[in-house]
């Protein structure tokens, strides 16, 4: 997409945005094709079942608005820290006082130990991938534990930063929120729990 086509779908998207003065929000953020039935879901990708919007900037919802922000593998596609630290300056602002953001991203720290065991086996188990290392999200086969690593941590430029569980709690605790680690839940796809950290986090009162 053009930026003045989506400086233009940005505008028209504001002008006309539904959700400017209602509360109790389930935000969907950077949602891709994962859409949720009952929340809002926000991405750059032409669906009628998507707000159009790009997360990087201010949001177009008011302050306290929303109870939940779910962002599901999209925290690590933000450059740290700048956009990073946008987001959740955004995600604080919209949350209610006891709202919950949800983020889950590739667990890199994990990726590093199995990349450190001189095995593909947990590898494997992991992303899932296929016998022949073919890895069905990105299609790629992999000759390289290391040719792996650097799909997974850059995904063709599309990935920004790298994540432990160490980290991200790091990087919520100095954005002004109370954060803890969990597991895959009822809102996460079941498909990338082998893979993946998650992370529940509050505004901190």
């Amino acid at each position: 997409m053009a930026p003045v086509e989506r400086y233009c779908r940005l505008a028209k998207s504001w002008a006309l945005n539904p959700y400017r003065n209602q509360c109790e929000l389930k935000l969907n953020v950077g949602c891709g094709r994962n859409v949720k039935a009952g929340w809002i879901n926000v991405d750059l990708y032409n669906s009628p079942e998507i707000f159009f919007w790009d997360i990087r900037y201010r949001w177009p919802f008011a302050d306290g608005s929303a109870s939940l922000i779910l962002a599901e593998h999209v925290f690590e596609h933000l450059t740290y820290p700048k956009e990073t630290s946008r987001f959740l300056r955004e995600c604080k602002r919209c949350l209610f006082p006891n709202g919950t953001l949800r983020i889950s991203v590739p667990d890199a720290g994990k990726y590093l130990y199995l990349y450190a065991s001189g095995s593909w086996d947990g590898i494997i188990e992991a992303r899932p991938l296929t016998p022949d290392h073919t890895d069905r999200w990105l299609r790629i086969t992999y000759r390289t534990r290391m040719e792996f690593i650097n799909a997974v941590f850059r995904q063709n430029g599309q990935h920004q930063y790298a994540y432990d569980i160490e980290t991200l709690l790091l990087v919520l605790t100095e954005a002004g929120f109370d954060a803890t680690p969990s597991s895959c839940g009822p809102l996460d796809r079941l498909e990338r729990a082998g893979d993946s950290l998650y992370v529940n986090a509050s505004p901190r009162v």
